[in-house]
């Protein structure tokens, strides 16, 4: 799982990426939230934090771990 953007500010690597067509999974405004994945009702886990997308059915995303180290912080899950 390690996925590059490039837009014209330049380009980001060691990222997440996601994809589901058919589905919107992203929309413009969307960036800061979450990137999660279901594994039964009601339970999931949170994969990272959205940056881009190229279109509705596919995203970008800061995982966790990143998050973490560089902001030096623990991800509260529960």
């Amino acid at each position: 799982m390690s996925a590059t953007f490039c837009d014209p500010s330049g380009c980001t690597g060691n990222l997440g990426f996601a994809k589901k067509p058919g589905e919107t999974v992203a929309q413009p405004g969307d960036s800061g939230g979450p990137v999660y994945n279901r594994y039964t009702d009601p339970q999931g886990a949170i994969r990272g934090m959205i940056i881009a997308r190229n279109t509705p059915s596919d995203v970008f995303f800061h995982k966790v771990l990143a998050i973490e180290s560089v902001l030096g912080v623990t991800v509260a899950t529960s």
